[in-house]
């Protein structure tokens, strides 16, 4: 990809390429602005040395006397080969610049996904993230583009490797966040709703074993007798907890439902028997009970 900084180094050096050789082509120079493009300056010059070597030893030679000789011709292609190794030699310190076609097709897919162009978008999806099912994965790719990575690119340097690893986290994140809470799996598992179709009119909620649902359980503290909560206030919290277990459907009785309530708590709990914190609990209901309604009831009398 030709940044901003290449393209105005290429401007100065196309016209006379460093070191300059006056008798280069225009196929040359077009070649050198290309490497210029691509590799660096650092490899262009070693690369114009290189070439201006080669014209200078050439032109230096004469023709071969006995072309089948295997001395004459050794001794003729020495100075090129010493050229060409010294030019590898240099070359090996050269510092390449990092490809950047990913990078160039991402933002090309990011400005389609501005435009609304799904195609661009798929095309990148399948080619660079390798996606099979670019369609399904599309608003999440639309979001990891139009995201804040290009900010994270630095001076634009980050190489094809680099450009992936950090779409590819976005891709998969904004695809989790997108999806509904009864498409994903919990524990391996997928979750599916109670509303889900089964056959024959049916839904799954249907065949579960018991009619208790989520709303049930929230609205099962909600009392309809005001005179519960003013009771319940009275409780100790495990108490409390006791009675708020008994009262709901399922329960047989309040040692089962003391059990359940030392299992939830069993530091607090620990040797507390489910029978007597069971039995406390319902004579203490019993005794608070028929103590609010007198209190009710005398102050309905006083009140008339």
């Amino acid at each position: 990809m030709i940044t901003l900084r290449s393209s105005r180094l290429c401007l100065d050096c196309l016209p006379r390429p460093v070191p300059a050789d006056p008798g280069l082509s225009e196929h040359l120079l077009s070649l050198f602005h290309f490497w210029h493009q691509t590799q660096g300056e650092a490899f262009t010059s070693a690369t114009v040395r290189a070439l201006g070597r080669i014209s200078a030893a050439a032109a230096e030679l004469v023709p071969l006397e006995h072309p089948e000789c295997p001395t004459c011709r050794r001794a003729w292609a020495t100075p090129f080969a010493c050229i060409l190794l010294d030019l590898a030699e240099e070359l090996r310190h050269c510092i390449c610049w990092p490809d950047r076609s990913a990078m160039r097709s991402a933002l090309t897919a990011r400005n389609a996904a501005i435009e609304g162009d799904r195609v661009e978008v798929d095309t990148f999806s399948r080619l660079w993230l390798r996606l099979d099912r670019p369609a399904s994965w599309r608003p999440a790719v639309e979001m990891a583009l139009l995201g804040n990575w290009v900010s994270t690119l630095g001076d634009g340097t980050a190489d094809t490797h680099a450009l992936i690893g950090r779409l590819v986290p976005r891709v998969q994140a904004e695809h989790r966040d997108l999806q509904p809470l009864w498409d994903r799996k919990v524990r391996g598992a997928r979750t599916i709703l109670l509303g889900s179709p089964v056959g024959d009119g049916l839904v799954l909620g249907d065949l579960l074993v018991t009619s208790t649902t989520p709303e049930h359980v929230v609205l099962a503290e909600e009392f309809t007798d005001l005179r519960i909560p003013a009771v319940l206030r009275q409780l100790r919290p495990s108490e409390r907890l006791v009675a708020l277990h008994w009262a709901r459907p399922g329960s047989t009785s309040w040692s089962e439902a003391a059990a359940r309530v030392i299992a939830l708590d069993a530091d607090r709990l620990r040797g507390t028997a489910p029978f007597a914190l069971g039995e406390r609990v319902r004579r203490k209901l019993k005794r608070l009970g028929a103590r609010h309604t007198e209190r009710t009831s005398a102050g309905s009398g006083t009140a008339r």
